[in-house]
This record gives structure tokens, sequence and C-alpha cells, in this order.
């Protein structure tokens, strides 16, 4: 019995499951310029969540509207080229200038493919088409907001 619990130990200091919560700066923010079409590329570093399971990602953008009321989406990026995206799925939130509340986009399926697959080419923050796709007067303060977004990510890994 006594072997056991000796090898029990052994075993438990080996392999440990931890849950925690990852708080990322957002990193390089490109605006693209397509004409009147301005949209904006994020990207970030995931490398501290290599072999996690993600269980849920979001980015965290400051109130950025004075007036009206926009749609804002994320698409995930699938190449260096902002005009390559993924359009199978994307996030999507509604803010208007009289709600002072973030802006919360969420990433959970972008970033469940990022750690699976390796190849984070980040996201691209559009409008939808049916409001012009991309930004106009709001575009200053958006990037005056991104200055201080945050992505956060609750996660599991197991480490040996």
């Amino acid at each position: 019995m006594k072997n056991f619990l000796i090898l029990s130990a052994i075993a438990l200091t080996i392999s440990l499951t931890f849950a925690d919560t990852l708080s990322l700066p957002v990193g390089q923010v490109t605006v693209i310029r397509s004409g009147e079409v301005n949209r904006v590329r994020i990207g970030f570093d995931i490398s501290a969540l290599e072999n996690a399971r993600v269980d849920y990602a979001e980015i965290l953008i400051p109130h950025f509207l004075t007036s009206d009321e926009i749609v804002l989406e994320g698409w995930r990026l699938l190449s260096e080229s902002p005009s390559e995206y993924d359009t199978t799925f994307h996030a999507r939130y509604t803010t208007e200038a009289s709600v002072n509340l973030p802006v919360i986009l969420d990433i959970t399926d972008f970033m469940k493919y990022w750690v699976g697959n390796s190849n984070n080419f980040g996201v691209l923050l559009k409008r939808p088409y049916y409001q012009g796709g991309g930004f106009r007067g709001e575009l200053q303060n958006l990037m005056n907001a991104l200055t201080n977004a945050r992505i956060r990510v609750f996660f599991i890994c197991e480490s040996e």
C-alpha cells in the first residue's frame, strides 16, 4: 500500500491540469483602406496558449461611439491579405452611443482554430455590408479605443 501511495503522488506531480484566464493586449492594429471603405486588422500573440484547450475567448473594446448606432463584426483572417477572411462564421456586436458599455466580440471559435492549427493571421473588424462594410466617422474613436482593448481567454492546460 505504501508503494501505491508513493507512485500515485509521483503520477500527480508529473501531469497537472489547471484552468486559468489570460488577458492579452491587442497587438498590431492596421487600418485597411479600400476607396471609401475602411476596415481594421487586429493581430495578437497567442503563443502562451500552446497546448491549451480554449473554453472561451473574447475581445473587449472600450466604448467608443459618440453618436448613432453601429454593428461591429469580427472575421477570422485566412492569410496576411485582409480580403481573405473566413465567411462561415464571425463575431457580431451591436452598440450605440447612449449605452456606455464595452464592445464584446466572442472569438472562441477563432481562438480554438488558431491554437489547433497555428496560423493566427488575426481578426478583421468591419461593418456589415448593409451598413457600408467599413468604418467612416467612428474610425478614429475606434482606433483610440483599440489602444486599451484586451483579449480575454479562459483555458485549461495540462502541464507535464
